[in-house]
């Protein structure tokens, strides 16, 4: 049997896999239009929509984009591009190459790595990994042209943990796996992923995102999501491979509030609240300044200051990482302006 017939079999197998893992719930399709990054398209049963004509879709070269320019879904769908592996044996080692200057990420653009034992004759391993987290994850290599693309490299053995391991996807799961992403609008939960390992969280990497996650949100002004979970508060977002930050906040007619938090792999890990009084506008762009030349220090329970001509940023904490509680306040010519409290830690370890 030629080897594209083997392929739209394993394909074919997957739809199934996920029909029947949702109850019949989810219904999976290949585009009819080739759209050259989506092999499959996932939804609820009952949604689904034929596929526009071709004048209506606008094909794009660049892999995660296409997928963007079919019909306006009425509810969340799942594309994939799915990359199938065919081999003997547990200690089949496997490898995939995706040219960069074409991949794309979006939110709801996933990679799907299937491996078919051909000795058991049936999908022996499958991992999905979310676009975004593939672009930071895969290792970087040159292509025999000199073209950077992101490689995908694996063993099938899963006694053996590696990078991709939490990856690894059930498949008489796979079929509520999906579902529960859909019906929830998060991303894929690899928290709850059976093959998934439990890692102590990184203190020092965790400090870097937040850091990093103030430095271009709040600090540099960005502008709030357009619908924020709580009515009547700012919502500001950042996102890096597994982490994801959130600052939401409201601010009243004499003080504001609000609180961060971090997730990672979905998981709430940490996070921080604050309560403060309105600060007047000229004092905001020294404020906002101070946080972003003192992003590694303050708010997070250490003391330090910045100072510029009559303006004096103090923050005065105490604790860690993990646990800690801090005031910080602006002085105009020695009077206080502004003053924040804060507290926060880890939730989850």
């Amino acid at each position: 049997m030629k080897r594209i017939n083997i392929e739209e079999n394993i394909e074919n197998l997957i739809i199934d896999l996920i029909a029947k893992g949702s109850e019949d719930r989810l219904i999976a399709f290949k585009p009819k239009e080739d759209t050259r990054s989506v092999d499959l398209v996932v939804k609820k049963k009952g949604e689904y929509k034929p596929p526009i004509s071709p004048k209506q879709l606008k094909i794009s070269s660049k892999i995660g984009r296409a997928f963007s320019t079919l019909h306006k879904a009425t509810s969340r769908e799942l594309s994939f591009q799915v990359n199938i592996f065919i081999g003997p044996g547990k200690t089949y080692t496997i490898t995939k190459d995706i040219l960069q200057e074409s991949f794309i990420p979006d939110k709801d653009f996933y990679l799907m790595f299937i491996f078919f034992d051909e000795v058991e004759q049936d999908v022996s391993n499958i991992w999905i990994i979310p676009s975004f987290i593939f672009s930071e994850t895969a290792e970087l290599q040159k292509s025999e042209d000199n073209k950077a693309t992101l490689r995908f490299e694996t063993t099938v053995d899963i006694e053996k943990k590696d990078k991709y391991t939490r990856f690894l996807i059930d498949k008489k799961e796979l079929g509520n796996f999906l579902l529960e992403t859909i019906e929830t609008k998060n991303n894929i939960n690899f928290a709850k992923n059976s093959f998934a390992e439990d890692k102590v969280i990184n203190l020092n990497g965790l400090k870097k995102f937040i850091s990093e996650a103030r430095e271009n949100t709040y600090a540099t002004g960005s502008k709030s999501t357009e619908n924020p979970r709580l009515s009547g508060s700012e919502q500001l977002e950042y996102q890096k491979a597994d982490y994801f930050y959130q600052d939401i906040y409201f601010t009243g007619s004499k003080m504001l509030t609000g609180f961060q938090i971090v997730y990672y792999n979905n998981r709430p890990i940490w996070v921080m609240n604050y309560f403060g009084g309105i600060i007047k506008k000229d004092i905001l762009a020294f404020l906002k300044e101070s946080l972003l030349k003192l992003s590694q220090e303050c708010r997070f329970g250490k003391n330090c200051q910045f100072e510029k001509r009559e303006l004096k940023y103090q923050d005065v904490g105490q604790g860690s990482l993990e646990y800690f509680s801090g005031k910080e306040q602006i002085f105009q010519k020695n009077k206080d302006v502004y003053s924040l409290t804060y507290q926060g830690g880890l939730i989850s370890k």
